[in-house]
């Protein structure tokens, strides 16, 4: 389903990009493999497969008190770690302090051990924040606001900011 729906986006639509996304909630077993967010790995792996060029985001937090979590979750780091088999690029938020340090390290240490090509694009922040903070709807992760937890929005909205720019200027037709 996911390769047909990725086809039909480039050649019926004609979608230069198309955002691959898992729904609502996670369900996991809080085993490395047993959660549905390897879903993310699964999704670059078909981009591969198609002759696309794939992007993902981090799962990052500086809020979450469970270790397993803290700085770029084992989620992500399964998923784009040990399930990609070809090649993919993740966006890393560059995030100042001791923080950013961690995360600039665990992103190191995930490419460096991926079974697929990874490659780490290094995108700042600036901007982002207030970007955020102006948004009309409320944002929330893990039960979690901007405000409680900003590191996790901040890398999402850097893995958007990263890809938009591999478009270049906008259409002006």
């Amino acid at each position: 389903m996911l390769h047909s729906g990725l086809l039909a986006a480039k050649y019926v639509f004609g979608a230069d990009l198309v955002v691959v996304v898992q729904g609502p909630g996670n369900v996991g077993t809080g085993t490395p493999y047993g959660f549905t967010g390897l879903a993310a790995g699964e999704a670059l792996n078909a981009v591969h497969v198609l002759g696309g060029r794939g992007f993902g985001a981090l799962r990052i937090s500086a809020a979450d008190a469970r270790e397993r979590h803290h700085g770029i979750s084992h989620h992500s780091r399964t998923a784009y770690g040990r399930v990609v088999l070809g090649e993919a690029s993740l966006i890393v938020p560059h995030l100042p302090g001791e923080f950013g340090a961690l995360v600039a390290q665990q992103a190191g240490d995930l490419a460096a051990g991926a079974r697929g090509q990874v490659t780490l694009i290094s995108e700042p922040v600036d901007g982002l924040l207030e970007a955020l903070g102006a948004c009309p709807i409320p944002l929330s992760s893990m039960g979690r606001g901007l405000d409680a937890d900003e590191e996790y929005f901040l890398a999402q909205a850097a893995a958007g900011r990263a890809v938009a720019r591999t478009l270049g200027p906008a259409d002006t037709r």
